[in-house]
């Protein structure tokens, strides 16, 4: 055999080599296409509402007021259900914006492992605190679970029953744009 033709047969094998691998990733590109045009229903959804129906939005965080009554660990368990918690309160501006909800709900607050330790059901200790007067107070030595009442703060039995809020992380803000730039 000559050299020009040895040099011919492995630029052929290369060139069939090549256009194998082209057509794979052509075909691999197809299926990514075909799912992010499957996605895009829901991401147009998501552009439109940050928060699950019937949750409030309020600085990236959804908010669900119950309606009905449970003890605390029942709310706990509910919230978690819903892959959410029971509400952590970091800063004024959060208490704040609860404040157009009347009634007492639980919170996610609670010294159960170590009594005056208040810790989140997250495990974070307390930065913030709206505690209303002489609370907490550990009223016969059983109050571990918190609630919001009237804007404050207060320690309580956690077998009571009463409404709860659960908080999450709202959906990152997709752009309508930037949606259509891939689903279009």
């Amino acid at each position: 055999m000559n050299k020009d033709h040895v040099e011919g047969d492995l630029l052929n094998r290369t060139l069939a080599i090549a256009l194998r691998n082209l057509t794979e990733l052509n075909g691999k590109f197809q299926k990514l296409s075909e799912t992010v045009q499957s996605l895009c229903p829901m991401l147009r959804n998501c552009s439109e509402s940050l928060c699950p129906s019937g949750w409030k939005i309020h600085n990236q965080h959804c908010y669900r007021f119950s309606t009905d009554t449970v003890n605390w660990d029942s709310a706990k368990q509910q919230c978690e259900s819903q892959t959410s918690h029971l509400i952590i309160i970091n800063t004024e501006q959060e208490q704040n914006s609860l404040e157009n909800n009347p009634g007492d709900y639980w919170i996610g607050l609670t010294d159960r492992e170590s009594e005056g330790n208040w810790k989140w059901v997250d495990g974070t200790p307390v930065s913030f605190t709206r505690w209303d007067q002489g609370e907490p107070n550990n009223w016969n030595g059983h109050e571990n679970c918190a609630i919001i009442r009237s804007g404050c703060w207060n320690d309580f039995r956690c077998t009571r029953y009463y409404r709860f809020i659960c908080e999450k992380r709202a959906l990152p803000c997709v752009e309508a744009a930037d949606i259509e730039k891939y689903c279009s």
